[in-house]
């Protein structure tokens, strides 16, 4: 059992960046030359994943991918990670997550076309079997809607839940009480504390998560 916890499920983005590189960025309606295409696995469920098998613990994710090439390259990818990929569903008559990622003078511009990560839902996130000392994992990168399932299946099995509110967007109180662990940067702080303040009586946050800013602490 790797660190001596339980294992850990991943419910998160899978995205395949495509990172063109350039002297320059270009101007609205101009075309530059570039000098090169790169390919990475990303997606910041996938990294979660990949992290937390990296360290020897029990690791599934939960998402899904589109039927194309980059589908199953990131199958091929995360798999030879050693990231349990039995609850990711390939989705017929969509694509794979993918962000275009233009890069120039150590600057970058990047487009998310959420594809497949945008249709997990709540059936999804219902199949994993979660128990007490098990671990849930979520981002911003798959629906709301569907993240909150998912806590909710994790805090009635005795789970602990972990979130990142990555990319930061608005999320109500709702969902931010069924997270433990809730792990941000100092921008994302800011814009969950100035959502909450909009709907609350005060200018204080109405959400208390049990700890904030903190790395989860291995069990």
């Amino acid at each position: 059992m790797g660190l001596g916890m339980g294992r850990v499920f991943v419910a998160g983005s899978i995205n395949m960046d495509v990172v063109a590189t350039a002297e320059r960025h270009p101007k609205v309606g101009e075309t530059v030359a570039g000098e090169a295409v790169l390919y990475f696995p990303g997606g910041k469920g996938a990294n979660q994943a990949v992290a937390s098998a990296k360290l020897g613990i029990p690791t599934a994710l939960v998402g899904r991918l589109g039927t194309d090439a980059f589908g199953r390259e990131l199958r091929t990818f995360l798999a030879a990670q050693g990231v349990d990929l039995s609850l990711v569903k390939d989705t017929d008559g969509t694509r794979s997550g993918t962000a275009i990622i233009t890069l120039a003078n150590a600057d970058n511009t990047i487009v998310v076309v959420p594809g497949a990560n945008g249709l997990v839902d709540a059936d999804d996130v219902a199949a994993p079997a979660l128990a007490k000392g098990d671990v849930a994992v979520s981002q911003f990168e798959i629906p709301l809607l569907s993240i909150a399932a998912f806590f909710q299946r994790a805090r009635a099995a005795g789970a602990t839940t972990i979130l990142n509110p990555a990319p930061a967007k608005q999320a109500d109180k709702a969902l931010l009480d069924l997270v433990d662990v809730l792990i941000l940067n100092e921008t994302e702080l800011g814009f969950l504390t100035d959502a909450s303040s909009r709907t609350a009586t005060n200018t204080r946050p109405s959400w208390k998560p049990r700890d904030c800013c903190k790395p989860a602490r291995i069990r």
